[in-house]
């Protein structure tokens, strides 16, 4: 994969990011870059930064999206072409209810504040690391997933494992990030 990754000190206008972009197929924002974002359709790849609070919109055919720690808005309009999602804000806290049937992989960072339920996840997904402090009970998982990681202290892990355990890789420490 061919990844534009700016660097901290690059100031770049949103159109000559966009020129820029057409030489790769996926972007790193650097830690000040705020401007919004227009993604050319060959892009697959998209890790926002630290600081980056637009909400993504007319988002390319993206395989990896990684949110960065401020980013705080419903995930609507994702390509159908995303396979990994990985959110690490801080502050997501929203409900997860249209994401679509190609994600294989949902990962929180460990202390994001997500607290939802994750009962409506797409079939799709086969691995799902959830944060440190999530409580919310969990009583639908989707069918081709195999690994559920959660912390040592999620109150309903003896349930998960009595209730998926010869199906699923349920995984209860707090060392997985």
């Amino acid at each position: 994969m061919n990844i534009l990754r700016l660097k901290d000190y690059d100031t770049i206008s949103e159109e000559e990011l966009y020129h820029k972009l057409k030489d790769y197929n996926g972007l790193a924002l650097s830690k000040n870059y705020y401007k919004k974002l227009i993604l050319p359709e060959k892009c697959v790849y998209l890790e926002l930064n630290y600081i980056y609070d637009y909400k993504l919109e007319n988002l390319p055919l993206l395989k990896k999206l990684i949110l960065g720690y401020s980013y705080d808005h419903e995930l609507t309009d994702l390509p159908e072409s995303l396979e990994i999602l990985e959110i690490n804000s801080h502050y997501f806290d929203k409900e997860l209810c249209n994401l679509l049937n190609g994600l294989k992989l949902l990962s929180f960072i460990k202390y994001s504040t997500f607290n939802q339920s994750i009962d409506l996840l797409p079939d799709s997904v086969e691995t799902i690391y959830l944060p440190k402090d999530y409580t919310t009970e969990i009583n639908k998982l989707p069918l081709n997933l195999k690994r559920l990681v959660v912390n040592e202290n999620y109150p309903y892990h003896k349930e998960l494992l009595n209730k998926y355990h010869s199906k699923i890789s349920i995984i209860c420490n707090t060392h997985y990030y």
